[in-house]
């Protein structure tokens, strides 16, 4: 398995609902969609998942 890389998702939960999901490269993740009010997120790169999270509560902040 020499050279293979380790990715890592994880599911993000605001207010019960799943809104997406972030998938780890590296030290970053990405976001991927599963809520419309999400759309905006779709392919962002984020620092780590706690910033993703934080974006989506904006975004679900917003879509209100």
């Amino acid at each position: 398995m020499s050279g293979m890389v380790k990715r890592e998702s994880y599911i993000i939960e605001l207010d019960d609902d799943a809104v997406g999901v972030v998938v780890a490269y590296g030290s970053r993740v990405t976001f991927h969609a599963s809520d419309a009010r999400m759309a905006g997120l779709e392919g962002r790169v984020f620092e780590d998942a706690g910033a993703a999270v934080r974006a989506a509560r904006s975004e679900l902040r917003k879509a209100a």
